[in-house]
């Protein structure tokens, strides 16, 4: 692993008949190595991820990106938190609107996939924002398409000495079915790189960068 999560990442009982990834409380401790602290400090993105099968179709990915954009942390969270504006820029989401009513800084969205149909829906915790971070998970009262479950991070943390730039950091772990997580005979799927590219150049064209 080229960079440490010092956290218990995530549980989960692959006998249950649903998997349930363990929410983050708080963020972990993320380190860098050299010449990953370089590739930041030169404007590239840090991507690392991981993945797996598990039982009964089902297919385990997590990783994180991060990267540094020359823009202040409340332009960075206005992006982050302008859902309806997704599209635009989110992996595979074409539509994202709220589902349930703001509650005690929880945000409920509903994300529509590129797939025709395909639905999952998350609760946000805003909670922590003016700690430089909000995390996530699936909302398991409603049926998601897809996505069986996930959690997750957004942080933002402003450069020290330079209060124009902040690295951002997008951590990830997904449950998927596996003919969502693979496509169909090679075709579609979810690519966990493409993800994380394509933020990153996105948020740079955000920022007018």
């Amino acid at each position: 692993m080229s960079f440490r999560l010092i956290f218990f990442l995530f549980s989960f009982n692959l006998f249950s008949e649903h998997p349930f990834l363990e929410t983050f409380t708080s963020i972990p401790t993320i380190t860098l190595n050299d010449d990953q602290k370089l590739k930041l400090e030169n404007g590239d993105l840090v991507f690392w991820e991981r993945s797996r099968d598990l039982s009964r179709k089902r297919y385990l990915r997590e990783g994180i990106a991060i990267f540094r954009i020359n823009a202040k942390p409340e332009i960075i969270w206005s992006i982050i938190l302008d859902f309806s504006k997704y599209p635009d820029w989110a992996y595979k989401i074409w539509g994202a609107d709220d589902y349930k009513s703001f509650i005690a800084h929880k945000r409920y969205v509903e994300f529509r996939t590129q797939i025709i149909g395909k639905k999952y829906y998350i609760e946000h915790d805003l909670s922590k924002i003016r700690e430089g971070y909000l995390t996530w998970n699936i909302d398991h009262s409603r049926k998601s398409d897809c996505v069986l479950d996930t959690v997750g991070f957004w942080k933002v943390d402003q450069v020290k000495k330079y209060s124009n730039q902040c690295d951002v950091y997008y951590f990830g772990k997904v449950i998927l079915s596996r003919l969502c997580a693979k496509g169909f005979l090679g075709i579609g799927g979810f690519n966990s790189r493409d993800m994380a590219e394509q933020t990153y150049r996105k948020f740079k064209e955000m920022t007018h960068q």
